[in-house]
C-alpha cells in the first residue's frame, strides 16, 4: 500500500517528536523550513495532508488558503496550536499540543483514502518467536498494533490461513504476550522487495486483557517518541498521553497493513 503523503513545517520545539510519530503511524514525511518552498512544492505534487504549527504561520494563513485550496482537491490541513480567536480562513482541524496519536489515528481513517486501517499502528524493531507444534523460530516484530502485525522471518512461515502462536516481549514494562495468531498474507523474498520475508498476521480472538497491555505498551511507545520535544526531560505526562484508548474489535484478513 502506498504512504500517505505529509508535509510537515513546525517550530523547533515540536518538530522531532511530530515527525518521529508521524513516521512511525506508517507516513512519508517531507519537512520543509520555509512555508514558500512547502507551498511551491505543493503545487507540483499534491499531499495527502499538511501540518502546520499555527503559531510559526499565523501571519501567513490568507497565503496558505490561496495557494492549497485554488482549483486544486481539497487537502487535509492541520493546525497544531492552543485554541485561540485566530480567524482561519480556510477548512482545516486543529490539536492542541501535544498531537495526540489516536485522535490522529481517528482523523486519518477518515479523511485520507489511501489510509484505511482499524488499528493505531506503530512501526519498531522488536524480538519475537512464532511458535508452530513443536518448533519455534525467532522473527522481528517490525509493524504492531491491537490486531495483528507484520514480522520479518527467516524462514517461511506459511500461506495465508496458517495458525500459529507469536511470543512477543513488552519491552520497558516487564511483561510477554503469547498470541495466538493467524497468517493473513506472505510475502516471499524477490528482488523487488530487496529479499524480505515476513507476514502480516491478525490475532485470534485475543482476552481483553491482552488487549489491554498492548494498547498500553503501544501508548508507551508513542509517548517516547513525543517526550524529547514536549516534555523537555521534566518527566511530566500530559492528559492526552495518559488516556485509556478504547479497545478494538479484532483485526480482519482484509485489514492488517
Amino acid at each position: 500500500m502506498k504512504k500517505p503523503l505529509v508535509y510537515l513545517a513546525c517550530g523547533p520545539l515540536h518538530q522531532s517528536g511530530v515527525e518521529i510519530l508521524l513516521q512511525r503511524l506508517g507516513l512519508k514525511v517531507e519537512n520543509f523550513d520555509k512555508l514558500s518552498l512547502l507551498l511551491s512544492t505543493a503545487r507540483k505534487r499534491r499531499p495527502d495532508m499538511v501540518l502546520f504549527e499555527l503559531g510559526k504561520v499565523r501571519g501567513d494563513l490568507g497565503r496558505i488558503g490561496a495557494d492549497l485550496f485554488k482549483g486544486e482537491a481539497a487537502v487535509l490541513v492541520v493546525l497544531l496550536g492552543d485554541e485561540d480567536n485566530t480567524p482561519v480562513p480556510f477548512p482545516h482541524v486543529r490539536f492542541a499540543p501535544p498531537l495526540d496519536p489516536r485522535a490522529l489515528h481517528r482523523l486519518l481513517c477518515e479523511r485520507v483514502a489511501n489510509y484505511s486501517r482499524l488499528h493505531l499502528r506503530i512501526e519498531m524493531a522488536l524480538p519475537g518467536l512464532f511458535v508452530r507444534g513443536d518448533s519455534c523460530q525467532f522473527c522481528e516484530v517490525s509493524n504492531l498494533s491491537a490486531g495483528g502485525a507484520y514480522i520479518k522471518t527467516g524462514v517461511p512461515i506459511g500461506n495465508a490461513g496458517v495458525e500459529f502462536r507469536l511470543l512477543i516481549p513488552l519491552l520497558g514494562m516487564k511483561r510477554e504476550l503469547e498470541l495466538d495468531s493467524e497468517v493473513v498474507f506472505q510475502v516471499t523474498p524477490n528482488e523487488a522487495n530487496n529479499y524480505q520475508q515476513g507476514a502480516g498476521i491478525r490475532f485470534c480472538q485475543p482476552d481483553a486483557e491482552s488487549i489491554r497491555q498492548l494498547e498500553d505498551f503501544l501508548r508507551r511507545t508513542t509517548d517516547d517518541d513525543m517526550a524529547p520535544a514536549f516534555f523537555a526531560g521534566t518527566g511530566r505526562a500530559d492528559a492526552t498521553f495518559v488516556t485509556p484508548m478504547a479497545s478494538e474489535r479484532p483485526l480482519q484478513s482484509d485489514e492488517v497493513h
